[in-house]
């Protein structure tokens, strides 16, 4: 039988040549706390070009999480069960909300329409997308029961 450190040298990769196993809609299940793998993370990260739509998968991010910046979101999905520091921005963030297909509406003065009752037929609004923003005329309102108008 081989003494096991020989075999570990046979199989023992760089971080580089271990991301470069993974493909575009892969799932990559990642340690959290001390278990976690900042140098295969950070190497996910130098070769995100590769990648599309990569779901990483862990408890909490405790590290760095440089796959949560602003332009990752084409890379990488990230999926915990808890945010930490470094990912709570990301968890927070407008931008995210509006990558899943939300938007954001605003009246002329600027003001964010969140109920129906703040329209009136004829009213222009700005409608913020993900990228760019559309500019609207309110044809007709479904008002809840309970508005006053």
């Amino acid at each position: 039988m081989k003494n096991w450190r020989d075999v570990y040298k046979g199989k023992a990769v760089s971080a580089a040549e271990a991301v470069s196993h993974i493909r575009s809609g892969n799932r990559v299940v990642v340690g959290h706390a001390t278990g976690s793998h900042e140098v295969l993370l950070k190497a996910m990260v130098e070769n995100r070009e590769a990648y599309k739509n990569v779901e990483l998968v862990h408890m909490v991010s405790m590290g760095a999480s440089e796959y949560c910046l602003p332009g990752m979101e084409k890379h990488f999905v990230h999926n915990s069960l808890f945010a930490g520091a470094t990912t709570r921005l990301e968890v927070l963030s407008p931008l995210k909300t509006l990558s899943r297909g939300y938007a954001i509406a605003t009246t002329a003065d600027g003001a964010v329409v969140s109920d129906t009752c703040q329209l009136a037929a004829g009213d222009r609004l700005r409608v913020h997308l993900l990228r760019g923003r559309a500019l609207c005329r309110v044809e007709d309102i479904e008002n809840p029961p309970d508005c006053i108008t």
